[in-house]
């Protein structure tokens, strides 16, 4: 199954970077297309608004010329100007009105009444900053502002007065309504297309909007860029991506300057639906790619379904070739097994037959004549010659029953005290020959143990002859039992011989693996000891337990699992176990 994931894995990876490519290149075509239209409509509105604007400052420029003149010919500003006021007022759909104030802030005359009205209008913006601060170029684009009267927000364009001696005489100022252009931008949104149309001062004021107005004059600075996106927020006008205050909705946006006039032409569009219709190709793209990674991992599930059987096929073939081969392992092994078992039996065999034909051959001859301490010495060595190759006959012969499984043993409650003495006395001939020492140690607390007797008796006695004879004259071999942490009962062997290696550990249960140690002293072994008692304790449930280190010594320990009480471990019917000296 790895192969149609990966390669499936692959193929939608593959197919997710083209998709992304293209809807990468679709998005960054939309956002061009949707930048030059934003631009091109500012551009357009930039254009209005400057025309518009221009004729208020011709008209504003030309009033002030002429007053200028009359006042020089001794005509100061006066309530005659009504008329004049009116048709240019007439002339300028934009314009809401015109008012010419001295300089003390009195209105001299307005569009609306040939008397004026006794209106003082020092504390207006524009007065202010004509009267406090000389302009540059003498013109002054004030803030929207409410009227007192109607109530209804304007803006102004404003000139000063210079009266015939070069002070300040005055102000002429122009209001025009923002609704004039509110208008306009309504009859650019046909068909109810959301879009953004606005006119921004230099200071991030709105002087008109498609909106409402008042509730855009109050966000002020919102419509200038606030650096999220396409331009920096330190360059005004350009192409930018904005947040308006009050909600989660991003517009992208254009703002172009109006020409000779400090203000910027504003077009903008909510994100969302900027991109409408490349939303709808980024779903179709979606599913195209969903689509395609489904049929590229059915088209891999199917070669995967046949490769796996051919591979399953293949595998079945090789099984069979492997048992095969390990069949004929096997054969091979059991020759190999057999022909070393009669090598080793040959010798172990031949050794004491030998001993037992020549010194009885010596004995039957009367080679020594008539010495009876040579006819005993030498009935002793065939008596033990006798006896090493029952040992060895008996071993076999167990060994063999285990392995078949004729072993039938018995479970009963034990002293394990008495089992030792017992193991002991059956092994004396070997500490004696080895002129070895015994120490026992069994805890008063021990648990019961429960166990087959004469199992028991013949694994302590094989551990206590290989013990024996492994170990140096005059050394202590300990023969003790504990309680292990389950519940059951460890009895264990330990000696300071020559130590065993820790690579050959595992083999030593094997039968003929004696150890390099053991097989270069001069004490004698089938090899056939310990795997005996590795079978015994493993009908008993339990398990050997084996730490050596070598010039330290050796630990054998047999792990008697916790019993409840007396039982029968059931085998085919055999005579019972032997327990006697020899390993």
């Amino acid at each position: 199954m790895s192969f149609v994931v990966k390669r499936t894995l692959i193929v939608a990876a593959l197919l997710g970077l083209l998709c992304l490519s293209v809807g990468w290149l679709t998005h960054a075509y939309n956002l061009r297309e949707l930048r030059q239209r934003l631009s091109g409509e500012a551009a357009l509105l930039a254009e209005h608004a400057a025309r518009s604007l221009e004729g208020i400052d011709l008209t504003l420029g030309e009033l002030v010329r002429r007053i200028e003149a009359d006042w020089r010919d001794g005509r100061p500003p006066s309530a005659a100007y009504h008329r004049i006021l009116r048709e240019r007022v007439g002339e300028l759909p934009q314009v809401t009105g015109i008012v010419i104030v001295d300089r003390d802030g009195q209105l001299v005359a307005d569009q609306i009444t040939a008397e004026p009205r006794a209106l003082d209008l020092g504390e207006r913006v524009y007065f202010k900053a004509h009267a406090e601060h000389r302009l540059a170029n003498g013109r002054f684009l004030g803030d929207p502002v409410r009227g007192s009267v109607s109530g209804r927000s304007f803006f102004s364009a404003s000139y000063a007065l210079t009266d015939p001696a070069g002070r300040f005489g005055g102000v002429v100022a122009a209001t025009f309504d923002p609704f004039y252009y509110r208008r306009h931008y309504e009859s650019l949104n046909p068909h109810g297309r959301r879009r953004e149309f606005a006119l921004v001062d230099g200071d991030g004021f709105i002087m008109a909007s498609s909106s409402d107005l008042s509730a855009a004059v109050e966000v002020e600075k919102a419509m200038m860029p606030q650096g999220v996106g396409y331009q920096p927020a330190a360059t005004p006008g350009g192409f930018m991506r904005i947040a308006l205050p009050g909600g989660d909705e991003v517009h992208l946006a254009a703002m172009v300057r109006v020409p000779m006039f400090p203000f910027y032409a504003y077009v903008g569009m909510p994100e969302r639906e900027a991109f409408k219709s490349w939303r709808y190709v980024a779903a179709g793209l979606a599913l195209a790619w969903l689509m395609a990674s489904l049929g590229s991992a059915a088209a891999f599930a199917g070669i995967w379904r046949r490769e796996t059987e051919r591979q399953e096929a293949f595998n079945a073939m090789q099984q069979a070739n492997l048992e095969t081969s390990r069949a004929l392992e096997r054969t091979e092994a059991a020759n190999a097994a057999k022909s070393r078992f009669l090598a080793h039996m040959r010798h172990e065999l031949r050794t004491p037959l030998n001993a037992i034909l020549g010194f009885s051959e010596v004995i039957r001859d009367g080679v020594f004549g008539d010495n009876r301490d040579k006819d005993r010495e030498y009935a002793g060595l065939i008596h033990r010659s006798g006896r090493h190759l029952l040992h060895i006959i008996n071993d076999i012969l167990d060994l063999s029953r285990i392995e078949a499984g004729k072993v039938a043993l018995r479970r009963d409650a034990l002293k394990v005290a008495e089992v030792f003495e017992a193991a002991a006395l059956l092994a004396s001939g070997d500490f004696e020959e080895g002129q070895v020492q015994l120490a026992c140690r069994v805890p008063e607390d021990l648990p019961q143990l429960y166990a087959d007797e004469k199992a028991v008796k013949q694994m302590l006695v094989n551990l206590l002859s290989n013990a024996a004879k492994f170990a140096a004259p005059g050394e202590r071999i300990e023969l003790r039992a504990e309680a292990t942490p389950d519940g059951g009962v460890a009895l264990s062997v330990a000696d300071r011989g020559p130590g065993i290696p820790q690579q050959r550990l595992d083999s030593i249960f094997q039968p003929f693996g004696s150890s390099e140690a053991q097989v270069s002293s001069e004490g004698e072994g089938t090899g056939i000891g310990l795997p005996l008692v590795k079978s015994l304790i493993e009908l008993h449930g339990g398990c050997v337990d084996i730490d050596s280190e070598l010039g330290r010594g050796t630990v054998v320990t047999l792990l008697f699992p916790p019993q409840e009480g007396p039982a029968l471990i059931p085998s085919s019917d055999s005579p019972p176990l032997r327990a006697e000296a020899g390993a």
